[in-house]
């Protein structure tokens, strides 16, 4: 029942050129091959949160210089677990299956990357839209983006909440899940 914090999994950043944004002759495609998702989804009992996440994901960061300029990450709706099979299957049906019987991937889509970059970090806010079963909404997310050794890292964070995208926040034997769903998230790529 830890639903919708599987949201941020998805994350597509605008391309500069949309925007008339040049890019450098340093700017580079890293394509990421490891990162995580997870979420805390509080419920009406204080002494319990649902805990889940997702190591599936595949996508790219198009970087110019430490600057930030595209991001895209894809993880399966099938791959997000709370370690409870049972409570994966509810929370698949009942959260993330669309009006056609399927289960699309989620998406998030960012025309606005603000910050700042230094030697070897960015921070920014990210500000897009993210889709869950067919359904968008507005989000804002906290990044940053490390660079030490060829290698890149991002790592962020936001809150969702389910009634933005359609979804009256399950409740089963007497256990009923908030509205606010916390999402961090960490991915790695390589030059």
């Amino acid at each position: 029942m830890t639903l919708i914090v599987f949201l941020l999994l998805l994350v597509q950043f605008a391309n500069p050129r949309a925007s008339g944004a040049r890019e450098s002759d340093e700017a580079k495609l890293i394509n990421l091959s490891l990162g995580s998702i997870e979420f805390e989804a509080p419920v009406n009992i204080k002494a319990l949160t649902i805990h889940g996440k997702a190591d599936q994901l595949k996508g790219s960061l198009r970087m110019d210089g430490l600057n930030l300029t595209q991001i895209l990450v894809t993880v399966p709706v099938n791959s997000l677990s709370t370690g409870i099979k049972v409570r994966d299957k509810h929370m698949r049906e009942r959260v993330f299956k669309s009006e056609d019987g399927k289960f699309p991937d989620i998406e998030f889509f960012c025309p606005e990357v603000t910050g700042t970059g230094q030697t070897d970090a960015m921070e920014c806010e990210v500000k897009g839209y993210l889709k869950i079963r067919g359904l968008r909404s507005e989000v804002s997310v906290a990044l940053r983006v490390t660079y030490e050794g060829g290698k890149y890292r991002a790592k962020g964070e936001t809150v969702i909440k389910l009634t933005d995208y359609g979804i009256d926040p399950p409740k089963q034997f007497g256990i009923k899940l908030q509205n606010h769903i916390r999402i961090k998230f960490e991915v790695f790529g390589n030059e």
